[in-house]
């Protein structure tokens, strides 16, 4: 079979086409794995600032000096700015006590995330929801699932944590951008 007769061939077209899918279905995953983790960092980076500004008594210089030190050791690495660093610990603070349980309370079901529709949990390992908890420390998975900068969206404009679940819940079930995010918000201020 010559080269030329490849690209006529309807069965080979067939099969290229079902490689090129199951890359961007794996890219989409890949993504997805990234997001939960890094989404998961975060939370643990402001529960860290949360709890060592607490017992050491330091004060706002240990972010700037801290986004600094991970700034030097992971050049190539964006999001540990003064400014996301001090995000990371709103997320923290803002989402709390009692978080699993609210979250699980208010975002039953399956869960979309905007790049890849309904996402198989085991693709994942991030999207079953926790028993419910009061240790505030303990990450409620579905907050994985929106991306981050949606997440500083949604804590900064909403003023409480019901308000903030309800654009949660929203984010995943109609799989909103973040600009789609962004006009929602904007309507109801």
């Amino acid at each position: 079979m010559t080269e030329n007769s490849l690209f006529c061939d309807k069965e080979y077209q067939a099969w290229i086409m079902e490689i090129k899918e199951r890359i961007r279905l794996n890219r989409i995953k890949a993504s997805v794995r990234i997001n939960s983790t890094m989404i998961e960092l975060y939370w643990s980076i402001g529960s860290d600032i949360v709890e060592r500004q607490a017992e050491n008594r330091w004060g706002s210089s240990v972010v700037e000096q801290m986004s600094r030190d991970l700034r030097s050791e992971f050049p190539e690495a964006q999001g540990f700015s003064t400014t996301n660093l001090y995000h990371m610990k709103r997320f923290y603070l803002f989402y709390g006590k009692n978080a699993t349980k609210l979250v699980a309370d208010s975002l039953p079901g399956a869960f979309l995330h905007q790049l890849g529709g309904e996402i198989d949990p085991e693709a994942t390992g991030h999207m079953a929801l926790s028993p419910p908890s009061d240790d505030s420390s303990q990450f409620p998975p579905v907050l994985a699932t929106v991306p981050w900068r949606h997440h500083v969206e949604i804590f900064t404009h909403c003023k409480s944590l019901p308000e903030a679940l309800f654009y949660v819940s929203k984010t995943i079930e109609n799989g909103w951008s973040r600009s789609a995010l962004q006009d929602k918000l904007r309507q109801y201020e």
